[in-house]
């Protein structure tokens, strides 16, 4: 993991920043609800996260277990934040099935970081 992904956290990050921000018109809140306002706060959320692990990659080193949180939180935001935007604009409830599979995503991934963080500190 080297500056391209941070800049590439970065600017994701950035990108919501500016969705949620245009989305906090008050008809489009009406329209886009608490379900959408939802999925912009844990994909923030997450967003930090990546870059906390392109940090962590960048002192520690990359790491397989670095590597696979990283993952772990991406696919995380796909699946749980890209479900609710896409359950709060169209209204296909359906995909409200595939948000707890996100948010197992997210709780994997901290873990995996949690656990990276640990192996280092036992090896000191």
């Amino acid at each position: 993991m080297d500056n391209c992904r941070i800049y590439n956290d970065a600017a994701g990050g950035s990108y919501w920043s500016v969705w949620g921000s245009y989305c906090e018109n008050t008809d489009r809140r009406r329209r886009f609800g608490t379900v959408y306002e939802t999925g912009v706060k844990y994909h923030m959320i997450h967003a930090v996260g990546l870059l906390i692990i392109a940090l962590a990659a960048g002192q520690w080193g990359a790491s397989t277990r670095l590597k696979w949180a990283a993952r772990l939180l991406f696919t995380g935001i796909i699946l749980f934040s890209g479900s609710l935007y896409v359950l709060s604009l169209t209204g296909i409830r359906v995909l409200g099935a595939i948000t707890p599979l996100g948010g197992v995503c997210f709780i994997a991934g901290w873990l995996l970081l949690a656990l990276a963080a640990w192996s280092l500190k036992k090896e000191d």
